[in-house]
């Protein structure tokens, strides 16, 4: 993650998209709740360096997970 002109890391901004504009995201990060979007499906997250899941589940429960890495 950047680091601003303070030395503190800044969040990094994930985003998701639904086929249907009133879709209601919910997103987890490493399987702990962050929150519910819906409209635009943008949060910023500033997880401590290691290995990372989010996972987006929509209202019906779809979901889509990917795995990162922040070092």
């Amino acid at each position: 993650l950047p680091k601003g002109f303070s030395g503190q890391r800044q969040a990094m901004v994930v985003e998701a998209s639904s086929r249907t504009e009133d879709d209601k995201l919910f997103w987890h990060l490493d399987s702990h709740f962050i929150k519910a979007t819906q409209g635009i499906h943008q949060i910023a997250i500033a997880p401590e360096p290691g290995q990372h899941t989010v996972t987006i589940t929509n209202k019906t429960g779809h979901s889509a997970t990917r795995r990162f890495e922040i070092r």
